[in-house]
């Protein structure tokens, strides 16, 4: 399997190519070409930047990833410190892997991102996988210098080439040090990667439902009143603000509980988990609308602020009818604050929908 992580610029938003130009359908067809691949992870959120990938690594690159492109200079820029950490987080789980990975730094001519582009070469330098820096040319790059054009995405896709099919570099001699981050990577468990969080269950059990036979539905499900579920989030430092994200299933088709949650030894409000509108407070609307004869998917958010234990215990309760937890993300608020919402969560895919 080819992976293709990143941003707008691996999606092909703003670009004219068709789709079978854009830099990741070149080098998929080229890798399937040579006998390397025989099939094609398109893993890209316009906008978003890499802590959410890094987090959420094995559902954005699963097992079966041999060669992978990583994308992501042009969405670094708010927050330059942390998108490098958490960039070089993700580039040592996949070199861990022994994935093939390509960094394609791609640097606009405005702002930090001149200085940004060299600090993604340095980095790949430093971990000794192969980079392609490509610096803004009218040719290439289309009038928002934010994105590349046909000529960018070929040229790309060329250089891209040419390093994967080159012998690897010998891996460094020692593992690289790791620098302090600005923020830890946040907890991202999806499926049956929320099993170990689990400190008490009472009526929910973990089930996968799936609509298809390669798309897993899992997830921790309740089919009565009552049923109670707690779960220990980590990674948050002592008395730090977070926030959590739980993404929670929704059916056209069939009852589905509320929920209630509350914690310990954290600091959040009480706050219970109900249908009705299209946002509900904290509740965050994903997926097609009730009525519509198909899958529901929510995300529930909570604010609040960590206690001095590791451990921050969040339990769920569920009403009448069905309920079932898909996932949790869950950081202080400076990594998870920006992308833990419908928007970036849904087009992750982190719920899969009926």
């Amino acid at each position: 399997m080819y992976t293709a992580l990143g941003g707008s610029n691996t999606c092909g938003h703003g670009s004219e190519p068709p789709r079978k130009m854009l830099f990741r359908e070149l080098i998929y067809s080229a890798l399937r070409g040579q006998g390397l691949v025989d099939s094609l992870k398109v893993s890209c959120i316009p906008a978003a930047p890499p802590t959410m990938a890094a987090a959420c690594l094995s559902q954005f690159a699963p097992a079966p990833t041999s060669f992978a492109t990583v994308e992501y200079t042009p969405n670094m820029h708010d927050q330059p410190s942390l998108g490098l950490s958490h960039l070089r987080e993700m580039l040592l789980s996949l070199s861990r892997r022994h994935v093939r990975v390509v960094v394609i730094n791609l640097v606009p001519p405005t702002g930090r991102y001149p200085s940004l582009g060299a600090r993604v070469a340095a980095l790949a330098a430093e971990l000794r996988l192969p980079s392609l820096t490509l610096l803004h040319s009218n040719a290439s790059w289309q009038p928002d210098l934010r994105h590349i054009n046909r000529v960018g995405h070929a040229a790309v896709a060329s250089r891209a080439l040419r390093l994967f099919l080159a012998p690897p570099a010998l891996p460094p001699s020692s593992p690289p040090s790791p620098p302090s981050s600005p923020a830890p990577l946040p907890l991202c468990a999806v499926g049956a990667e929320l099993r170990p969080l689990i400190l008490h269950s009472s009526g929910w059990r973990l089930a996968d439902e799936p609509t298809r036979a390669d798309a897993s539905k899992a997830g921790l499900l309740a089919e009565a009143a009552g049923a109670s579920l707690t779960l220990c989030l980590r990674g948050v430092p002592p008395h730090a603000a977070f926030t959590a994200a739980f993404l929670l299933e929704r059916s056209s088709v069939r009852p589905m509980s509320n929920v209630s949650f509350s914690c310990d030894g954290c600091a959040c409000p009480p706050t219970p988990y109900t249908t009705g509108g299209e946002t509900i407070g904290s509740h965050l609307f994903v997926g097609a609308r009730r009525g519509g004869g198909g899958g529901h998917a929510w995300v529930h958010r909570l604010v609040g602020r960590a206690g001095p234990r590791e451990c921050c215990a969040v339990a769920l309760r569920s009403g009448e009818g069905r309920a079932k937890l898909s996932g949790v993300v869950f950081g202080a608020d400076a990594s998870v604050g920006g992308w833990a919402n419908s928007y970036f969560l849904s087009r992750a895919q982190l719920i899969r929908r009926a």
